[in-house]
């Protein structure tokens, strides 16, 4: 079979050079292939502008001056760090005892010299250190230089498409109009990849298979449509958000263990529109009934259940997160009396306040602000959906600045209403390191700056949703 395909190959490409040129037609569909694979994946954005980059020849000077900028600002943005030196940091008396000296000042020394002030370059110089000063400044350097997490939405940049999109008009105005050479190539390129040892080499090592609990029926076709693959471990992110059905789903495919990471205190799951549907046609006791069984916190329940086994048994079966390193302690300290203190569940905020400065001049370093937004007021579209245009004009003046104080800094927009939500993108179109969504969608994820666009309030408190 290989000799066949390998004389196959030979043939193909013979077939090819009698048509004439056909290099540029295969630029354009690697081209097209890396735009294809950068929209199913839009967080690989370095990797695309290398695509686009082998070939520069075809650029013009504009093009090639906004190709080094898109790359200046993305490896700016993605340079991983070498971060062993700051986990090497030793802020237990027994640790420190042992290399702590040598493990200060290799950090002293290291990539991250620069993030020191004159205070931290005083404490790891000292041979006895104040242990928990060390330990503090180790979470703040694993925050400023950790990766920031990357998530399953994102949005392509359409810079970067633009980029491509002229590229290829270029190419293809530069390539012969042969259609029997674009499907030649298309069939070598299939002859070429044809993955022989993928068998051997799936076996020879440990599978690690990942999913939204959405897609994972799809999924697992992928791996095989007869045999129903179960796994030694499932670890579901985001838990509390997936309904009683997905959540089931996902966990029946676990042999040994389920991890489940999420929190009840956060917004509920919503329920399908197609089970609202159905539900439509029962009694209204059944349906009340259902309905409450299913817009019920699966995860919640099952909080709830370790706990009560905990009293029978004494295990511990979860693990609550007491320290938050991801936003200033005043809004950690907001979040945590409304929602988490009157649960026995509040939570610590260790990194100080000098952690989150920031360059935004109008707020003057605050980590909290009002925009104080006068008429028109809202409006409402024909689905009844409601809109406010001079928030969305306040939001944009703002950004515009943010954006010059920041440049590097990501800007995230949640609103409650789709029309806002429609609008804004309209509004925003063609601005980097922006994500616009609603609050559902938004829930789990971070940004440097977030806007929350509310379009209207109530004396009573009520939004009316």
């Amino acid at each position: 079979m290989r000799e066949f395909d390998e004389t196959l190959i030979e043939s193909v490409k013979k077939k090819l050079q009698s048509l004439g040129d056909y290099e540029n037609i295969e630029k354009i569909l690697d081209l097209e292939e890396a735009l294809r694979r950068y929209y199913s994946s839009p967080i690989s954005e370095l990797e695309f502008l290398k695509e686009i980059e082998k070939n520069a020849i075809f650029l013009n000077s504009s093009m090639r001056e906004k190709l080094s900028q898109l790359k200046a600002r993305q490896q700016k943005q993605k340079m991983p760090a070498n971060l062993s030196v700051i986990y090497a940091l030793r802020a237990t008396q027994e640790g420190f005892e042992d290399d702590g000296v040598m493990r200060n000042y290799d950090l002293l020394e290291s990539q991250f010299k620069e993030n020191l002030t004159k205070e931290d370059r005083e404490l790891l110089e000292s041979v006895k250190p104040n242990l928990e000063k060390l330990q503090e400044l180790k979470m703040r350097l694993l925050e400023k230089n950790a990766p920031k997490r990357e998530y399953e939405i994102s949005k392509p940049n359409e810079e970067i498409v633009s980029l491509a999109n002229d590229l290829l008009e270029i190419l293809y105005s530069q390539s012969p109009n042969d259609k029997r050479i674009r499907v030649l190539l298309e069939y070598l390129s299939v002859l070429e990849r044809t993955p022989w040892d993928l068998e051997g080499l799936l076996r020879d090592y440990n599978f690690v298979f990942s999913s939204t609990t959405g897609q994972h029926n799809q999924a697992l076709e992928t791996l095989g449509r007869k045999n129903l693959r179960y796994f030694d471990s499932v670890i579901v992110d985001e838990a509390a958000k997936a309904n009683p059905l997905e959540l089931l789903m996902v966990m029946a495919l676990a042999k040994e263990r389920i991890i489940l990471v999420g929190d009840d205190r956060q917004l509920p799951h919503y329920l399908d529109d197609e089970i609202e549907k159905k539900l439509e046609s029962e009694s209204q006791d059944v349906k009340d009934e259902i309905e409450k069984a299913l817009k019920e916190s699966m995860f919640k329940k099952l909080k709830e259940r370790a706990q009560k086994l905990k009293e029978l048994d004494g295990r511990e079966r979860f693990i609550t997160l007491n320290k938050q390193y991801r936003m200033h302690p005043l809004l950690g300290e907001l979040v945590s009396g409304v929602f988490y203190k009157p649960h026995n569940e509040s939570f610590e905020s260790p990194l100080k306040e000098e952690h989150f400065k920031h360059n935004l001049r109008v707020l003057d370093n605050k980590p909290c602000t009002w925009i104080d937004v006068k008429d028109p007021k809202e409006k409402r579209n024909a689905d009844g959906s409601y809109y406010r245009e001079s928030e969305i004009e306040a939001i944009k003046k703002y950004l515009d600045l943010f954006m010059k104080d920041e440049p590097n800094s990501t800007f995230g927009v949640i609103t409650f209403y789709s029309e806002q939500k429609r609008l804004l993108e309209q509004a925003l179109k063609g601005y980097a390191n922006l994500e616009i969504g609603t609050v559902d969608s938004f829930q789990g994820k971070e940004f440097d700056v977030v806007f929350l666009s509310s379009i209207r309030t109530h004396h009573t408190k009520d939004f009316g949703f």
